[in-house]
């Protein structure tokens, strides 16, 4: 696995340099915008991951009794504890 790094430019406005400057807090640039790009990413593959469960369940609902059980249950035990 090679150690270099692949670099890349993104240009950006003079308004908007200045407010990620003021943002990272004497951290370096690089190191500021790789935490950004990382942050982006997760959030995105976050959302696809999100989509593909609400996608399978929506094809494939589980119609098991468990849930429900498992509510009636719940309520019945924790309605004798004290609070």
């Amino acid at each position: 696995m090679s150690t270099c790094k692949a670099r890349i430019q993104v240009p950006v406005d003079e308004d908007f340099l200045a407010k990620l400057d003021e943002a990272r807090k004497g951290r370096p640039r690089a190191e500021y915008m790789r935490e950004c790009f990382i942050t982006v990413y997760e959030a995105d593959r976050t959302r696809e991951l999100e989509r593909a469960y609400i996608e399978g369940y929506t094809k494939i609902p589980d119609d098991s009794p468990l849930p429900e059980a498992q509510v009636a249950m719940a309520s019945e035990v924790l309605s004798r504890d004290e609070w």
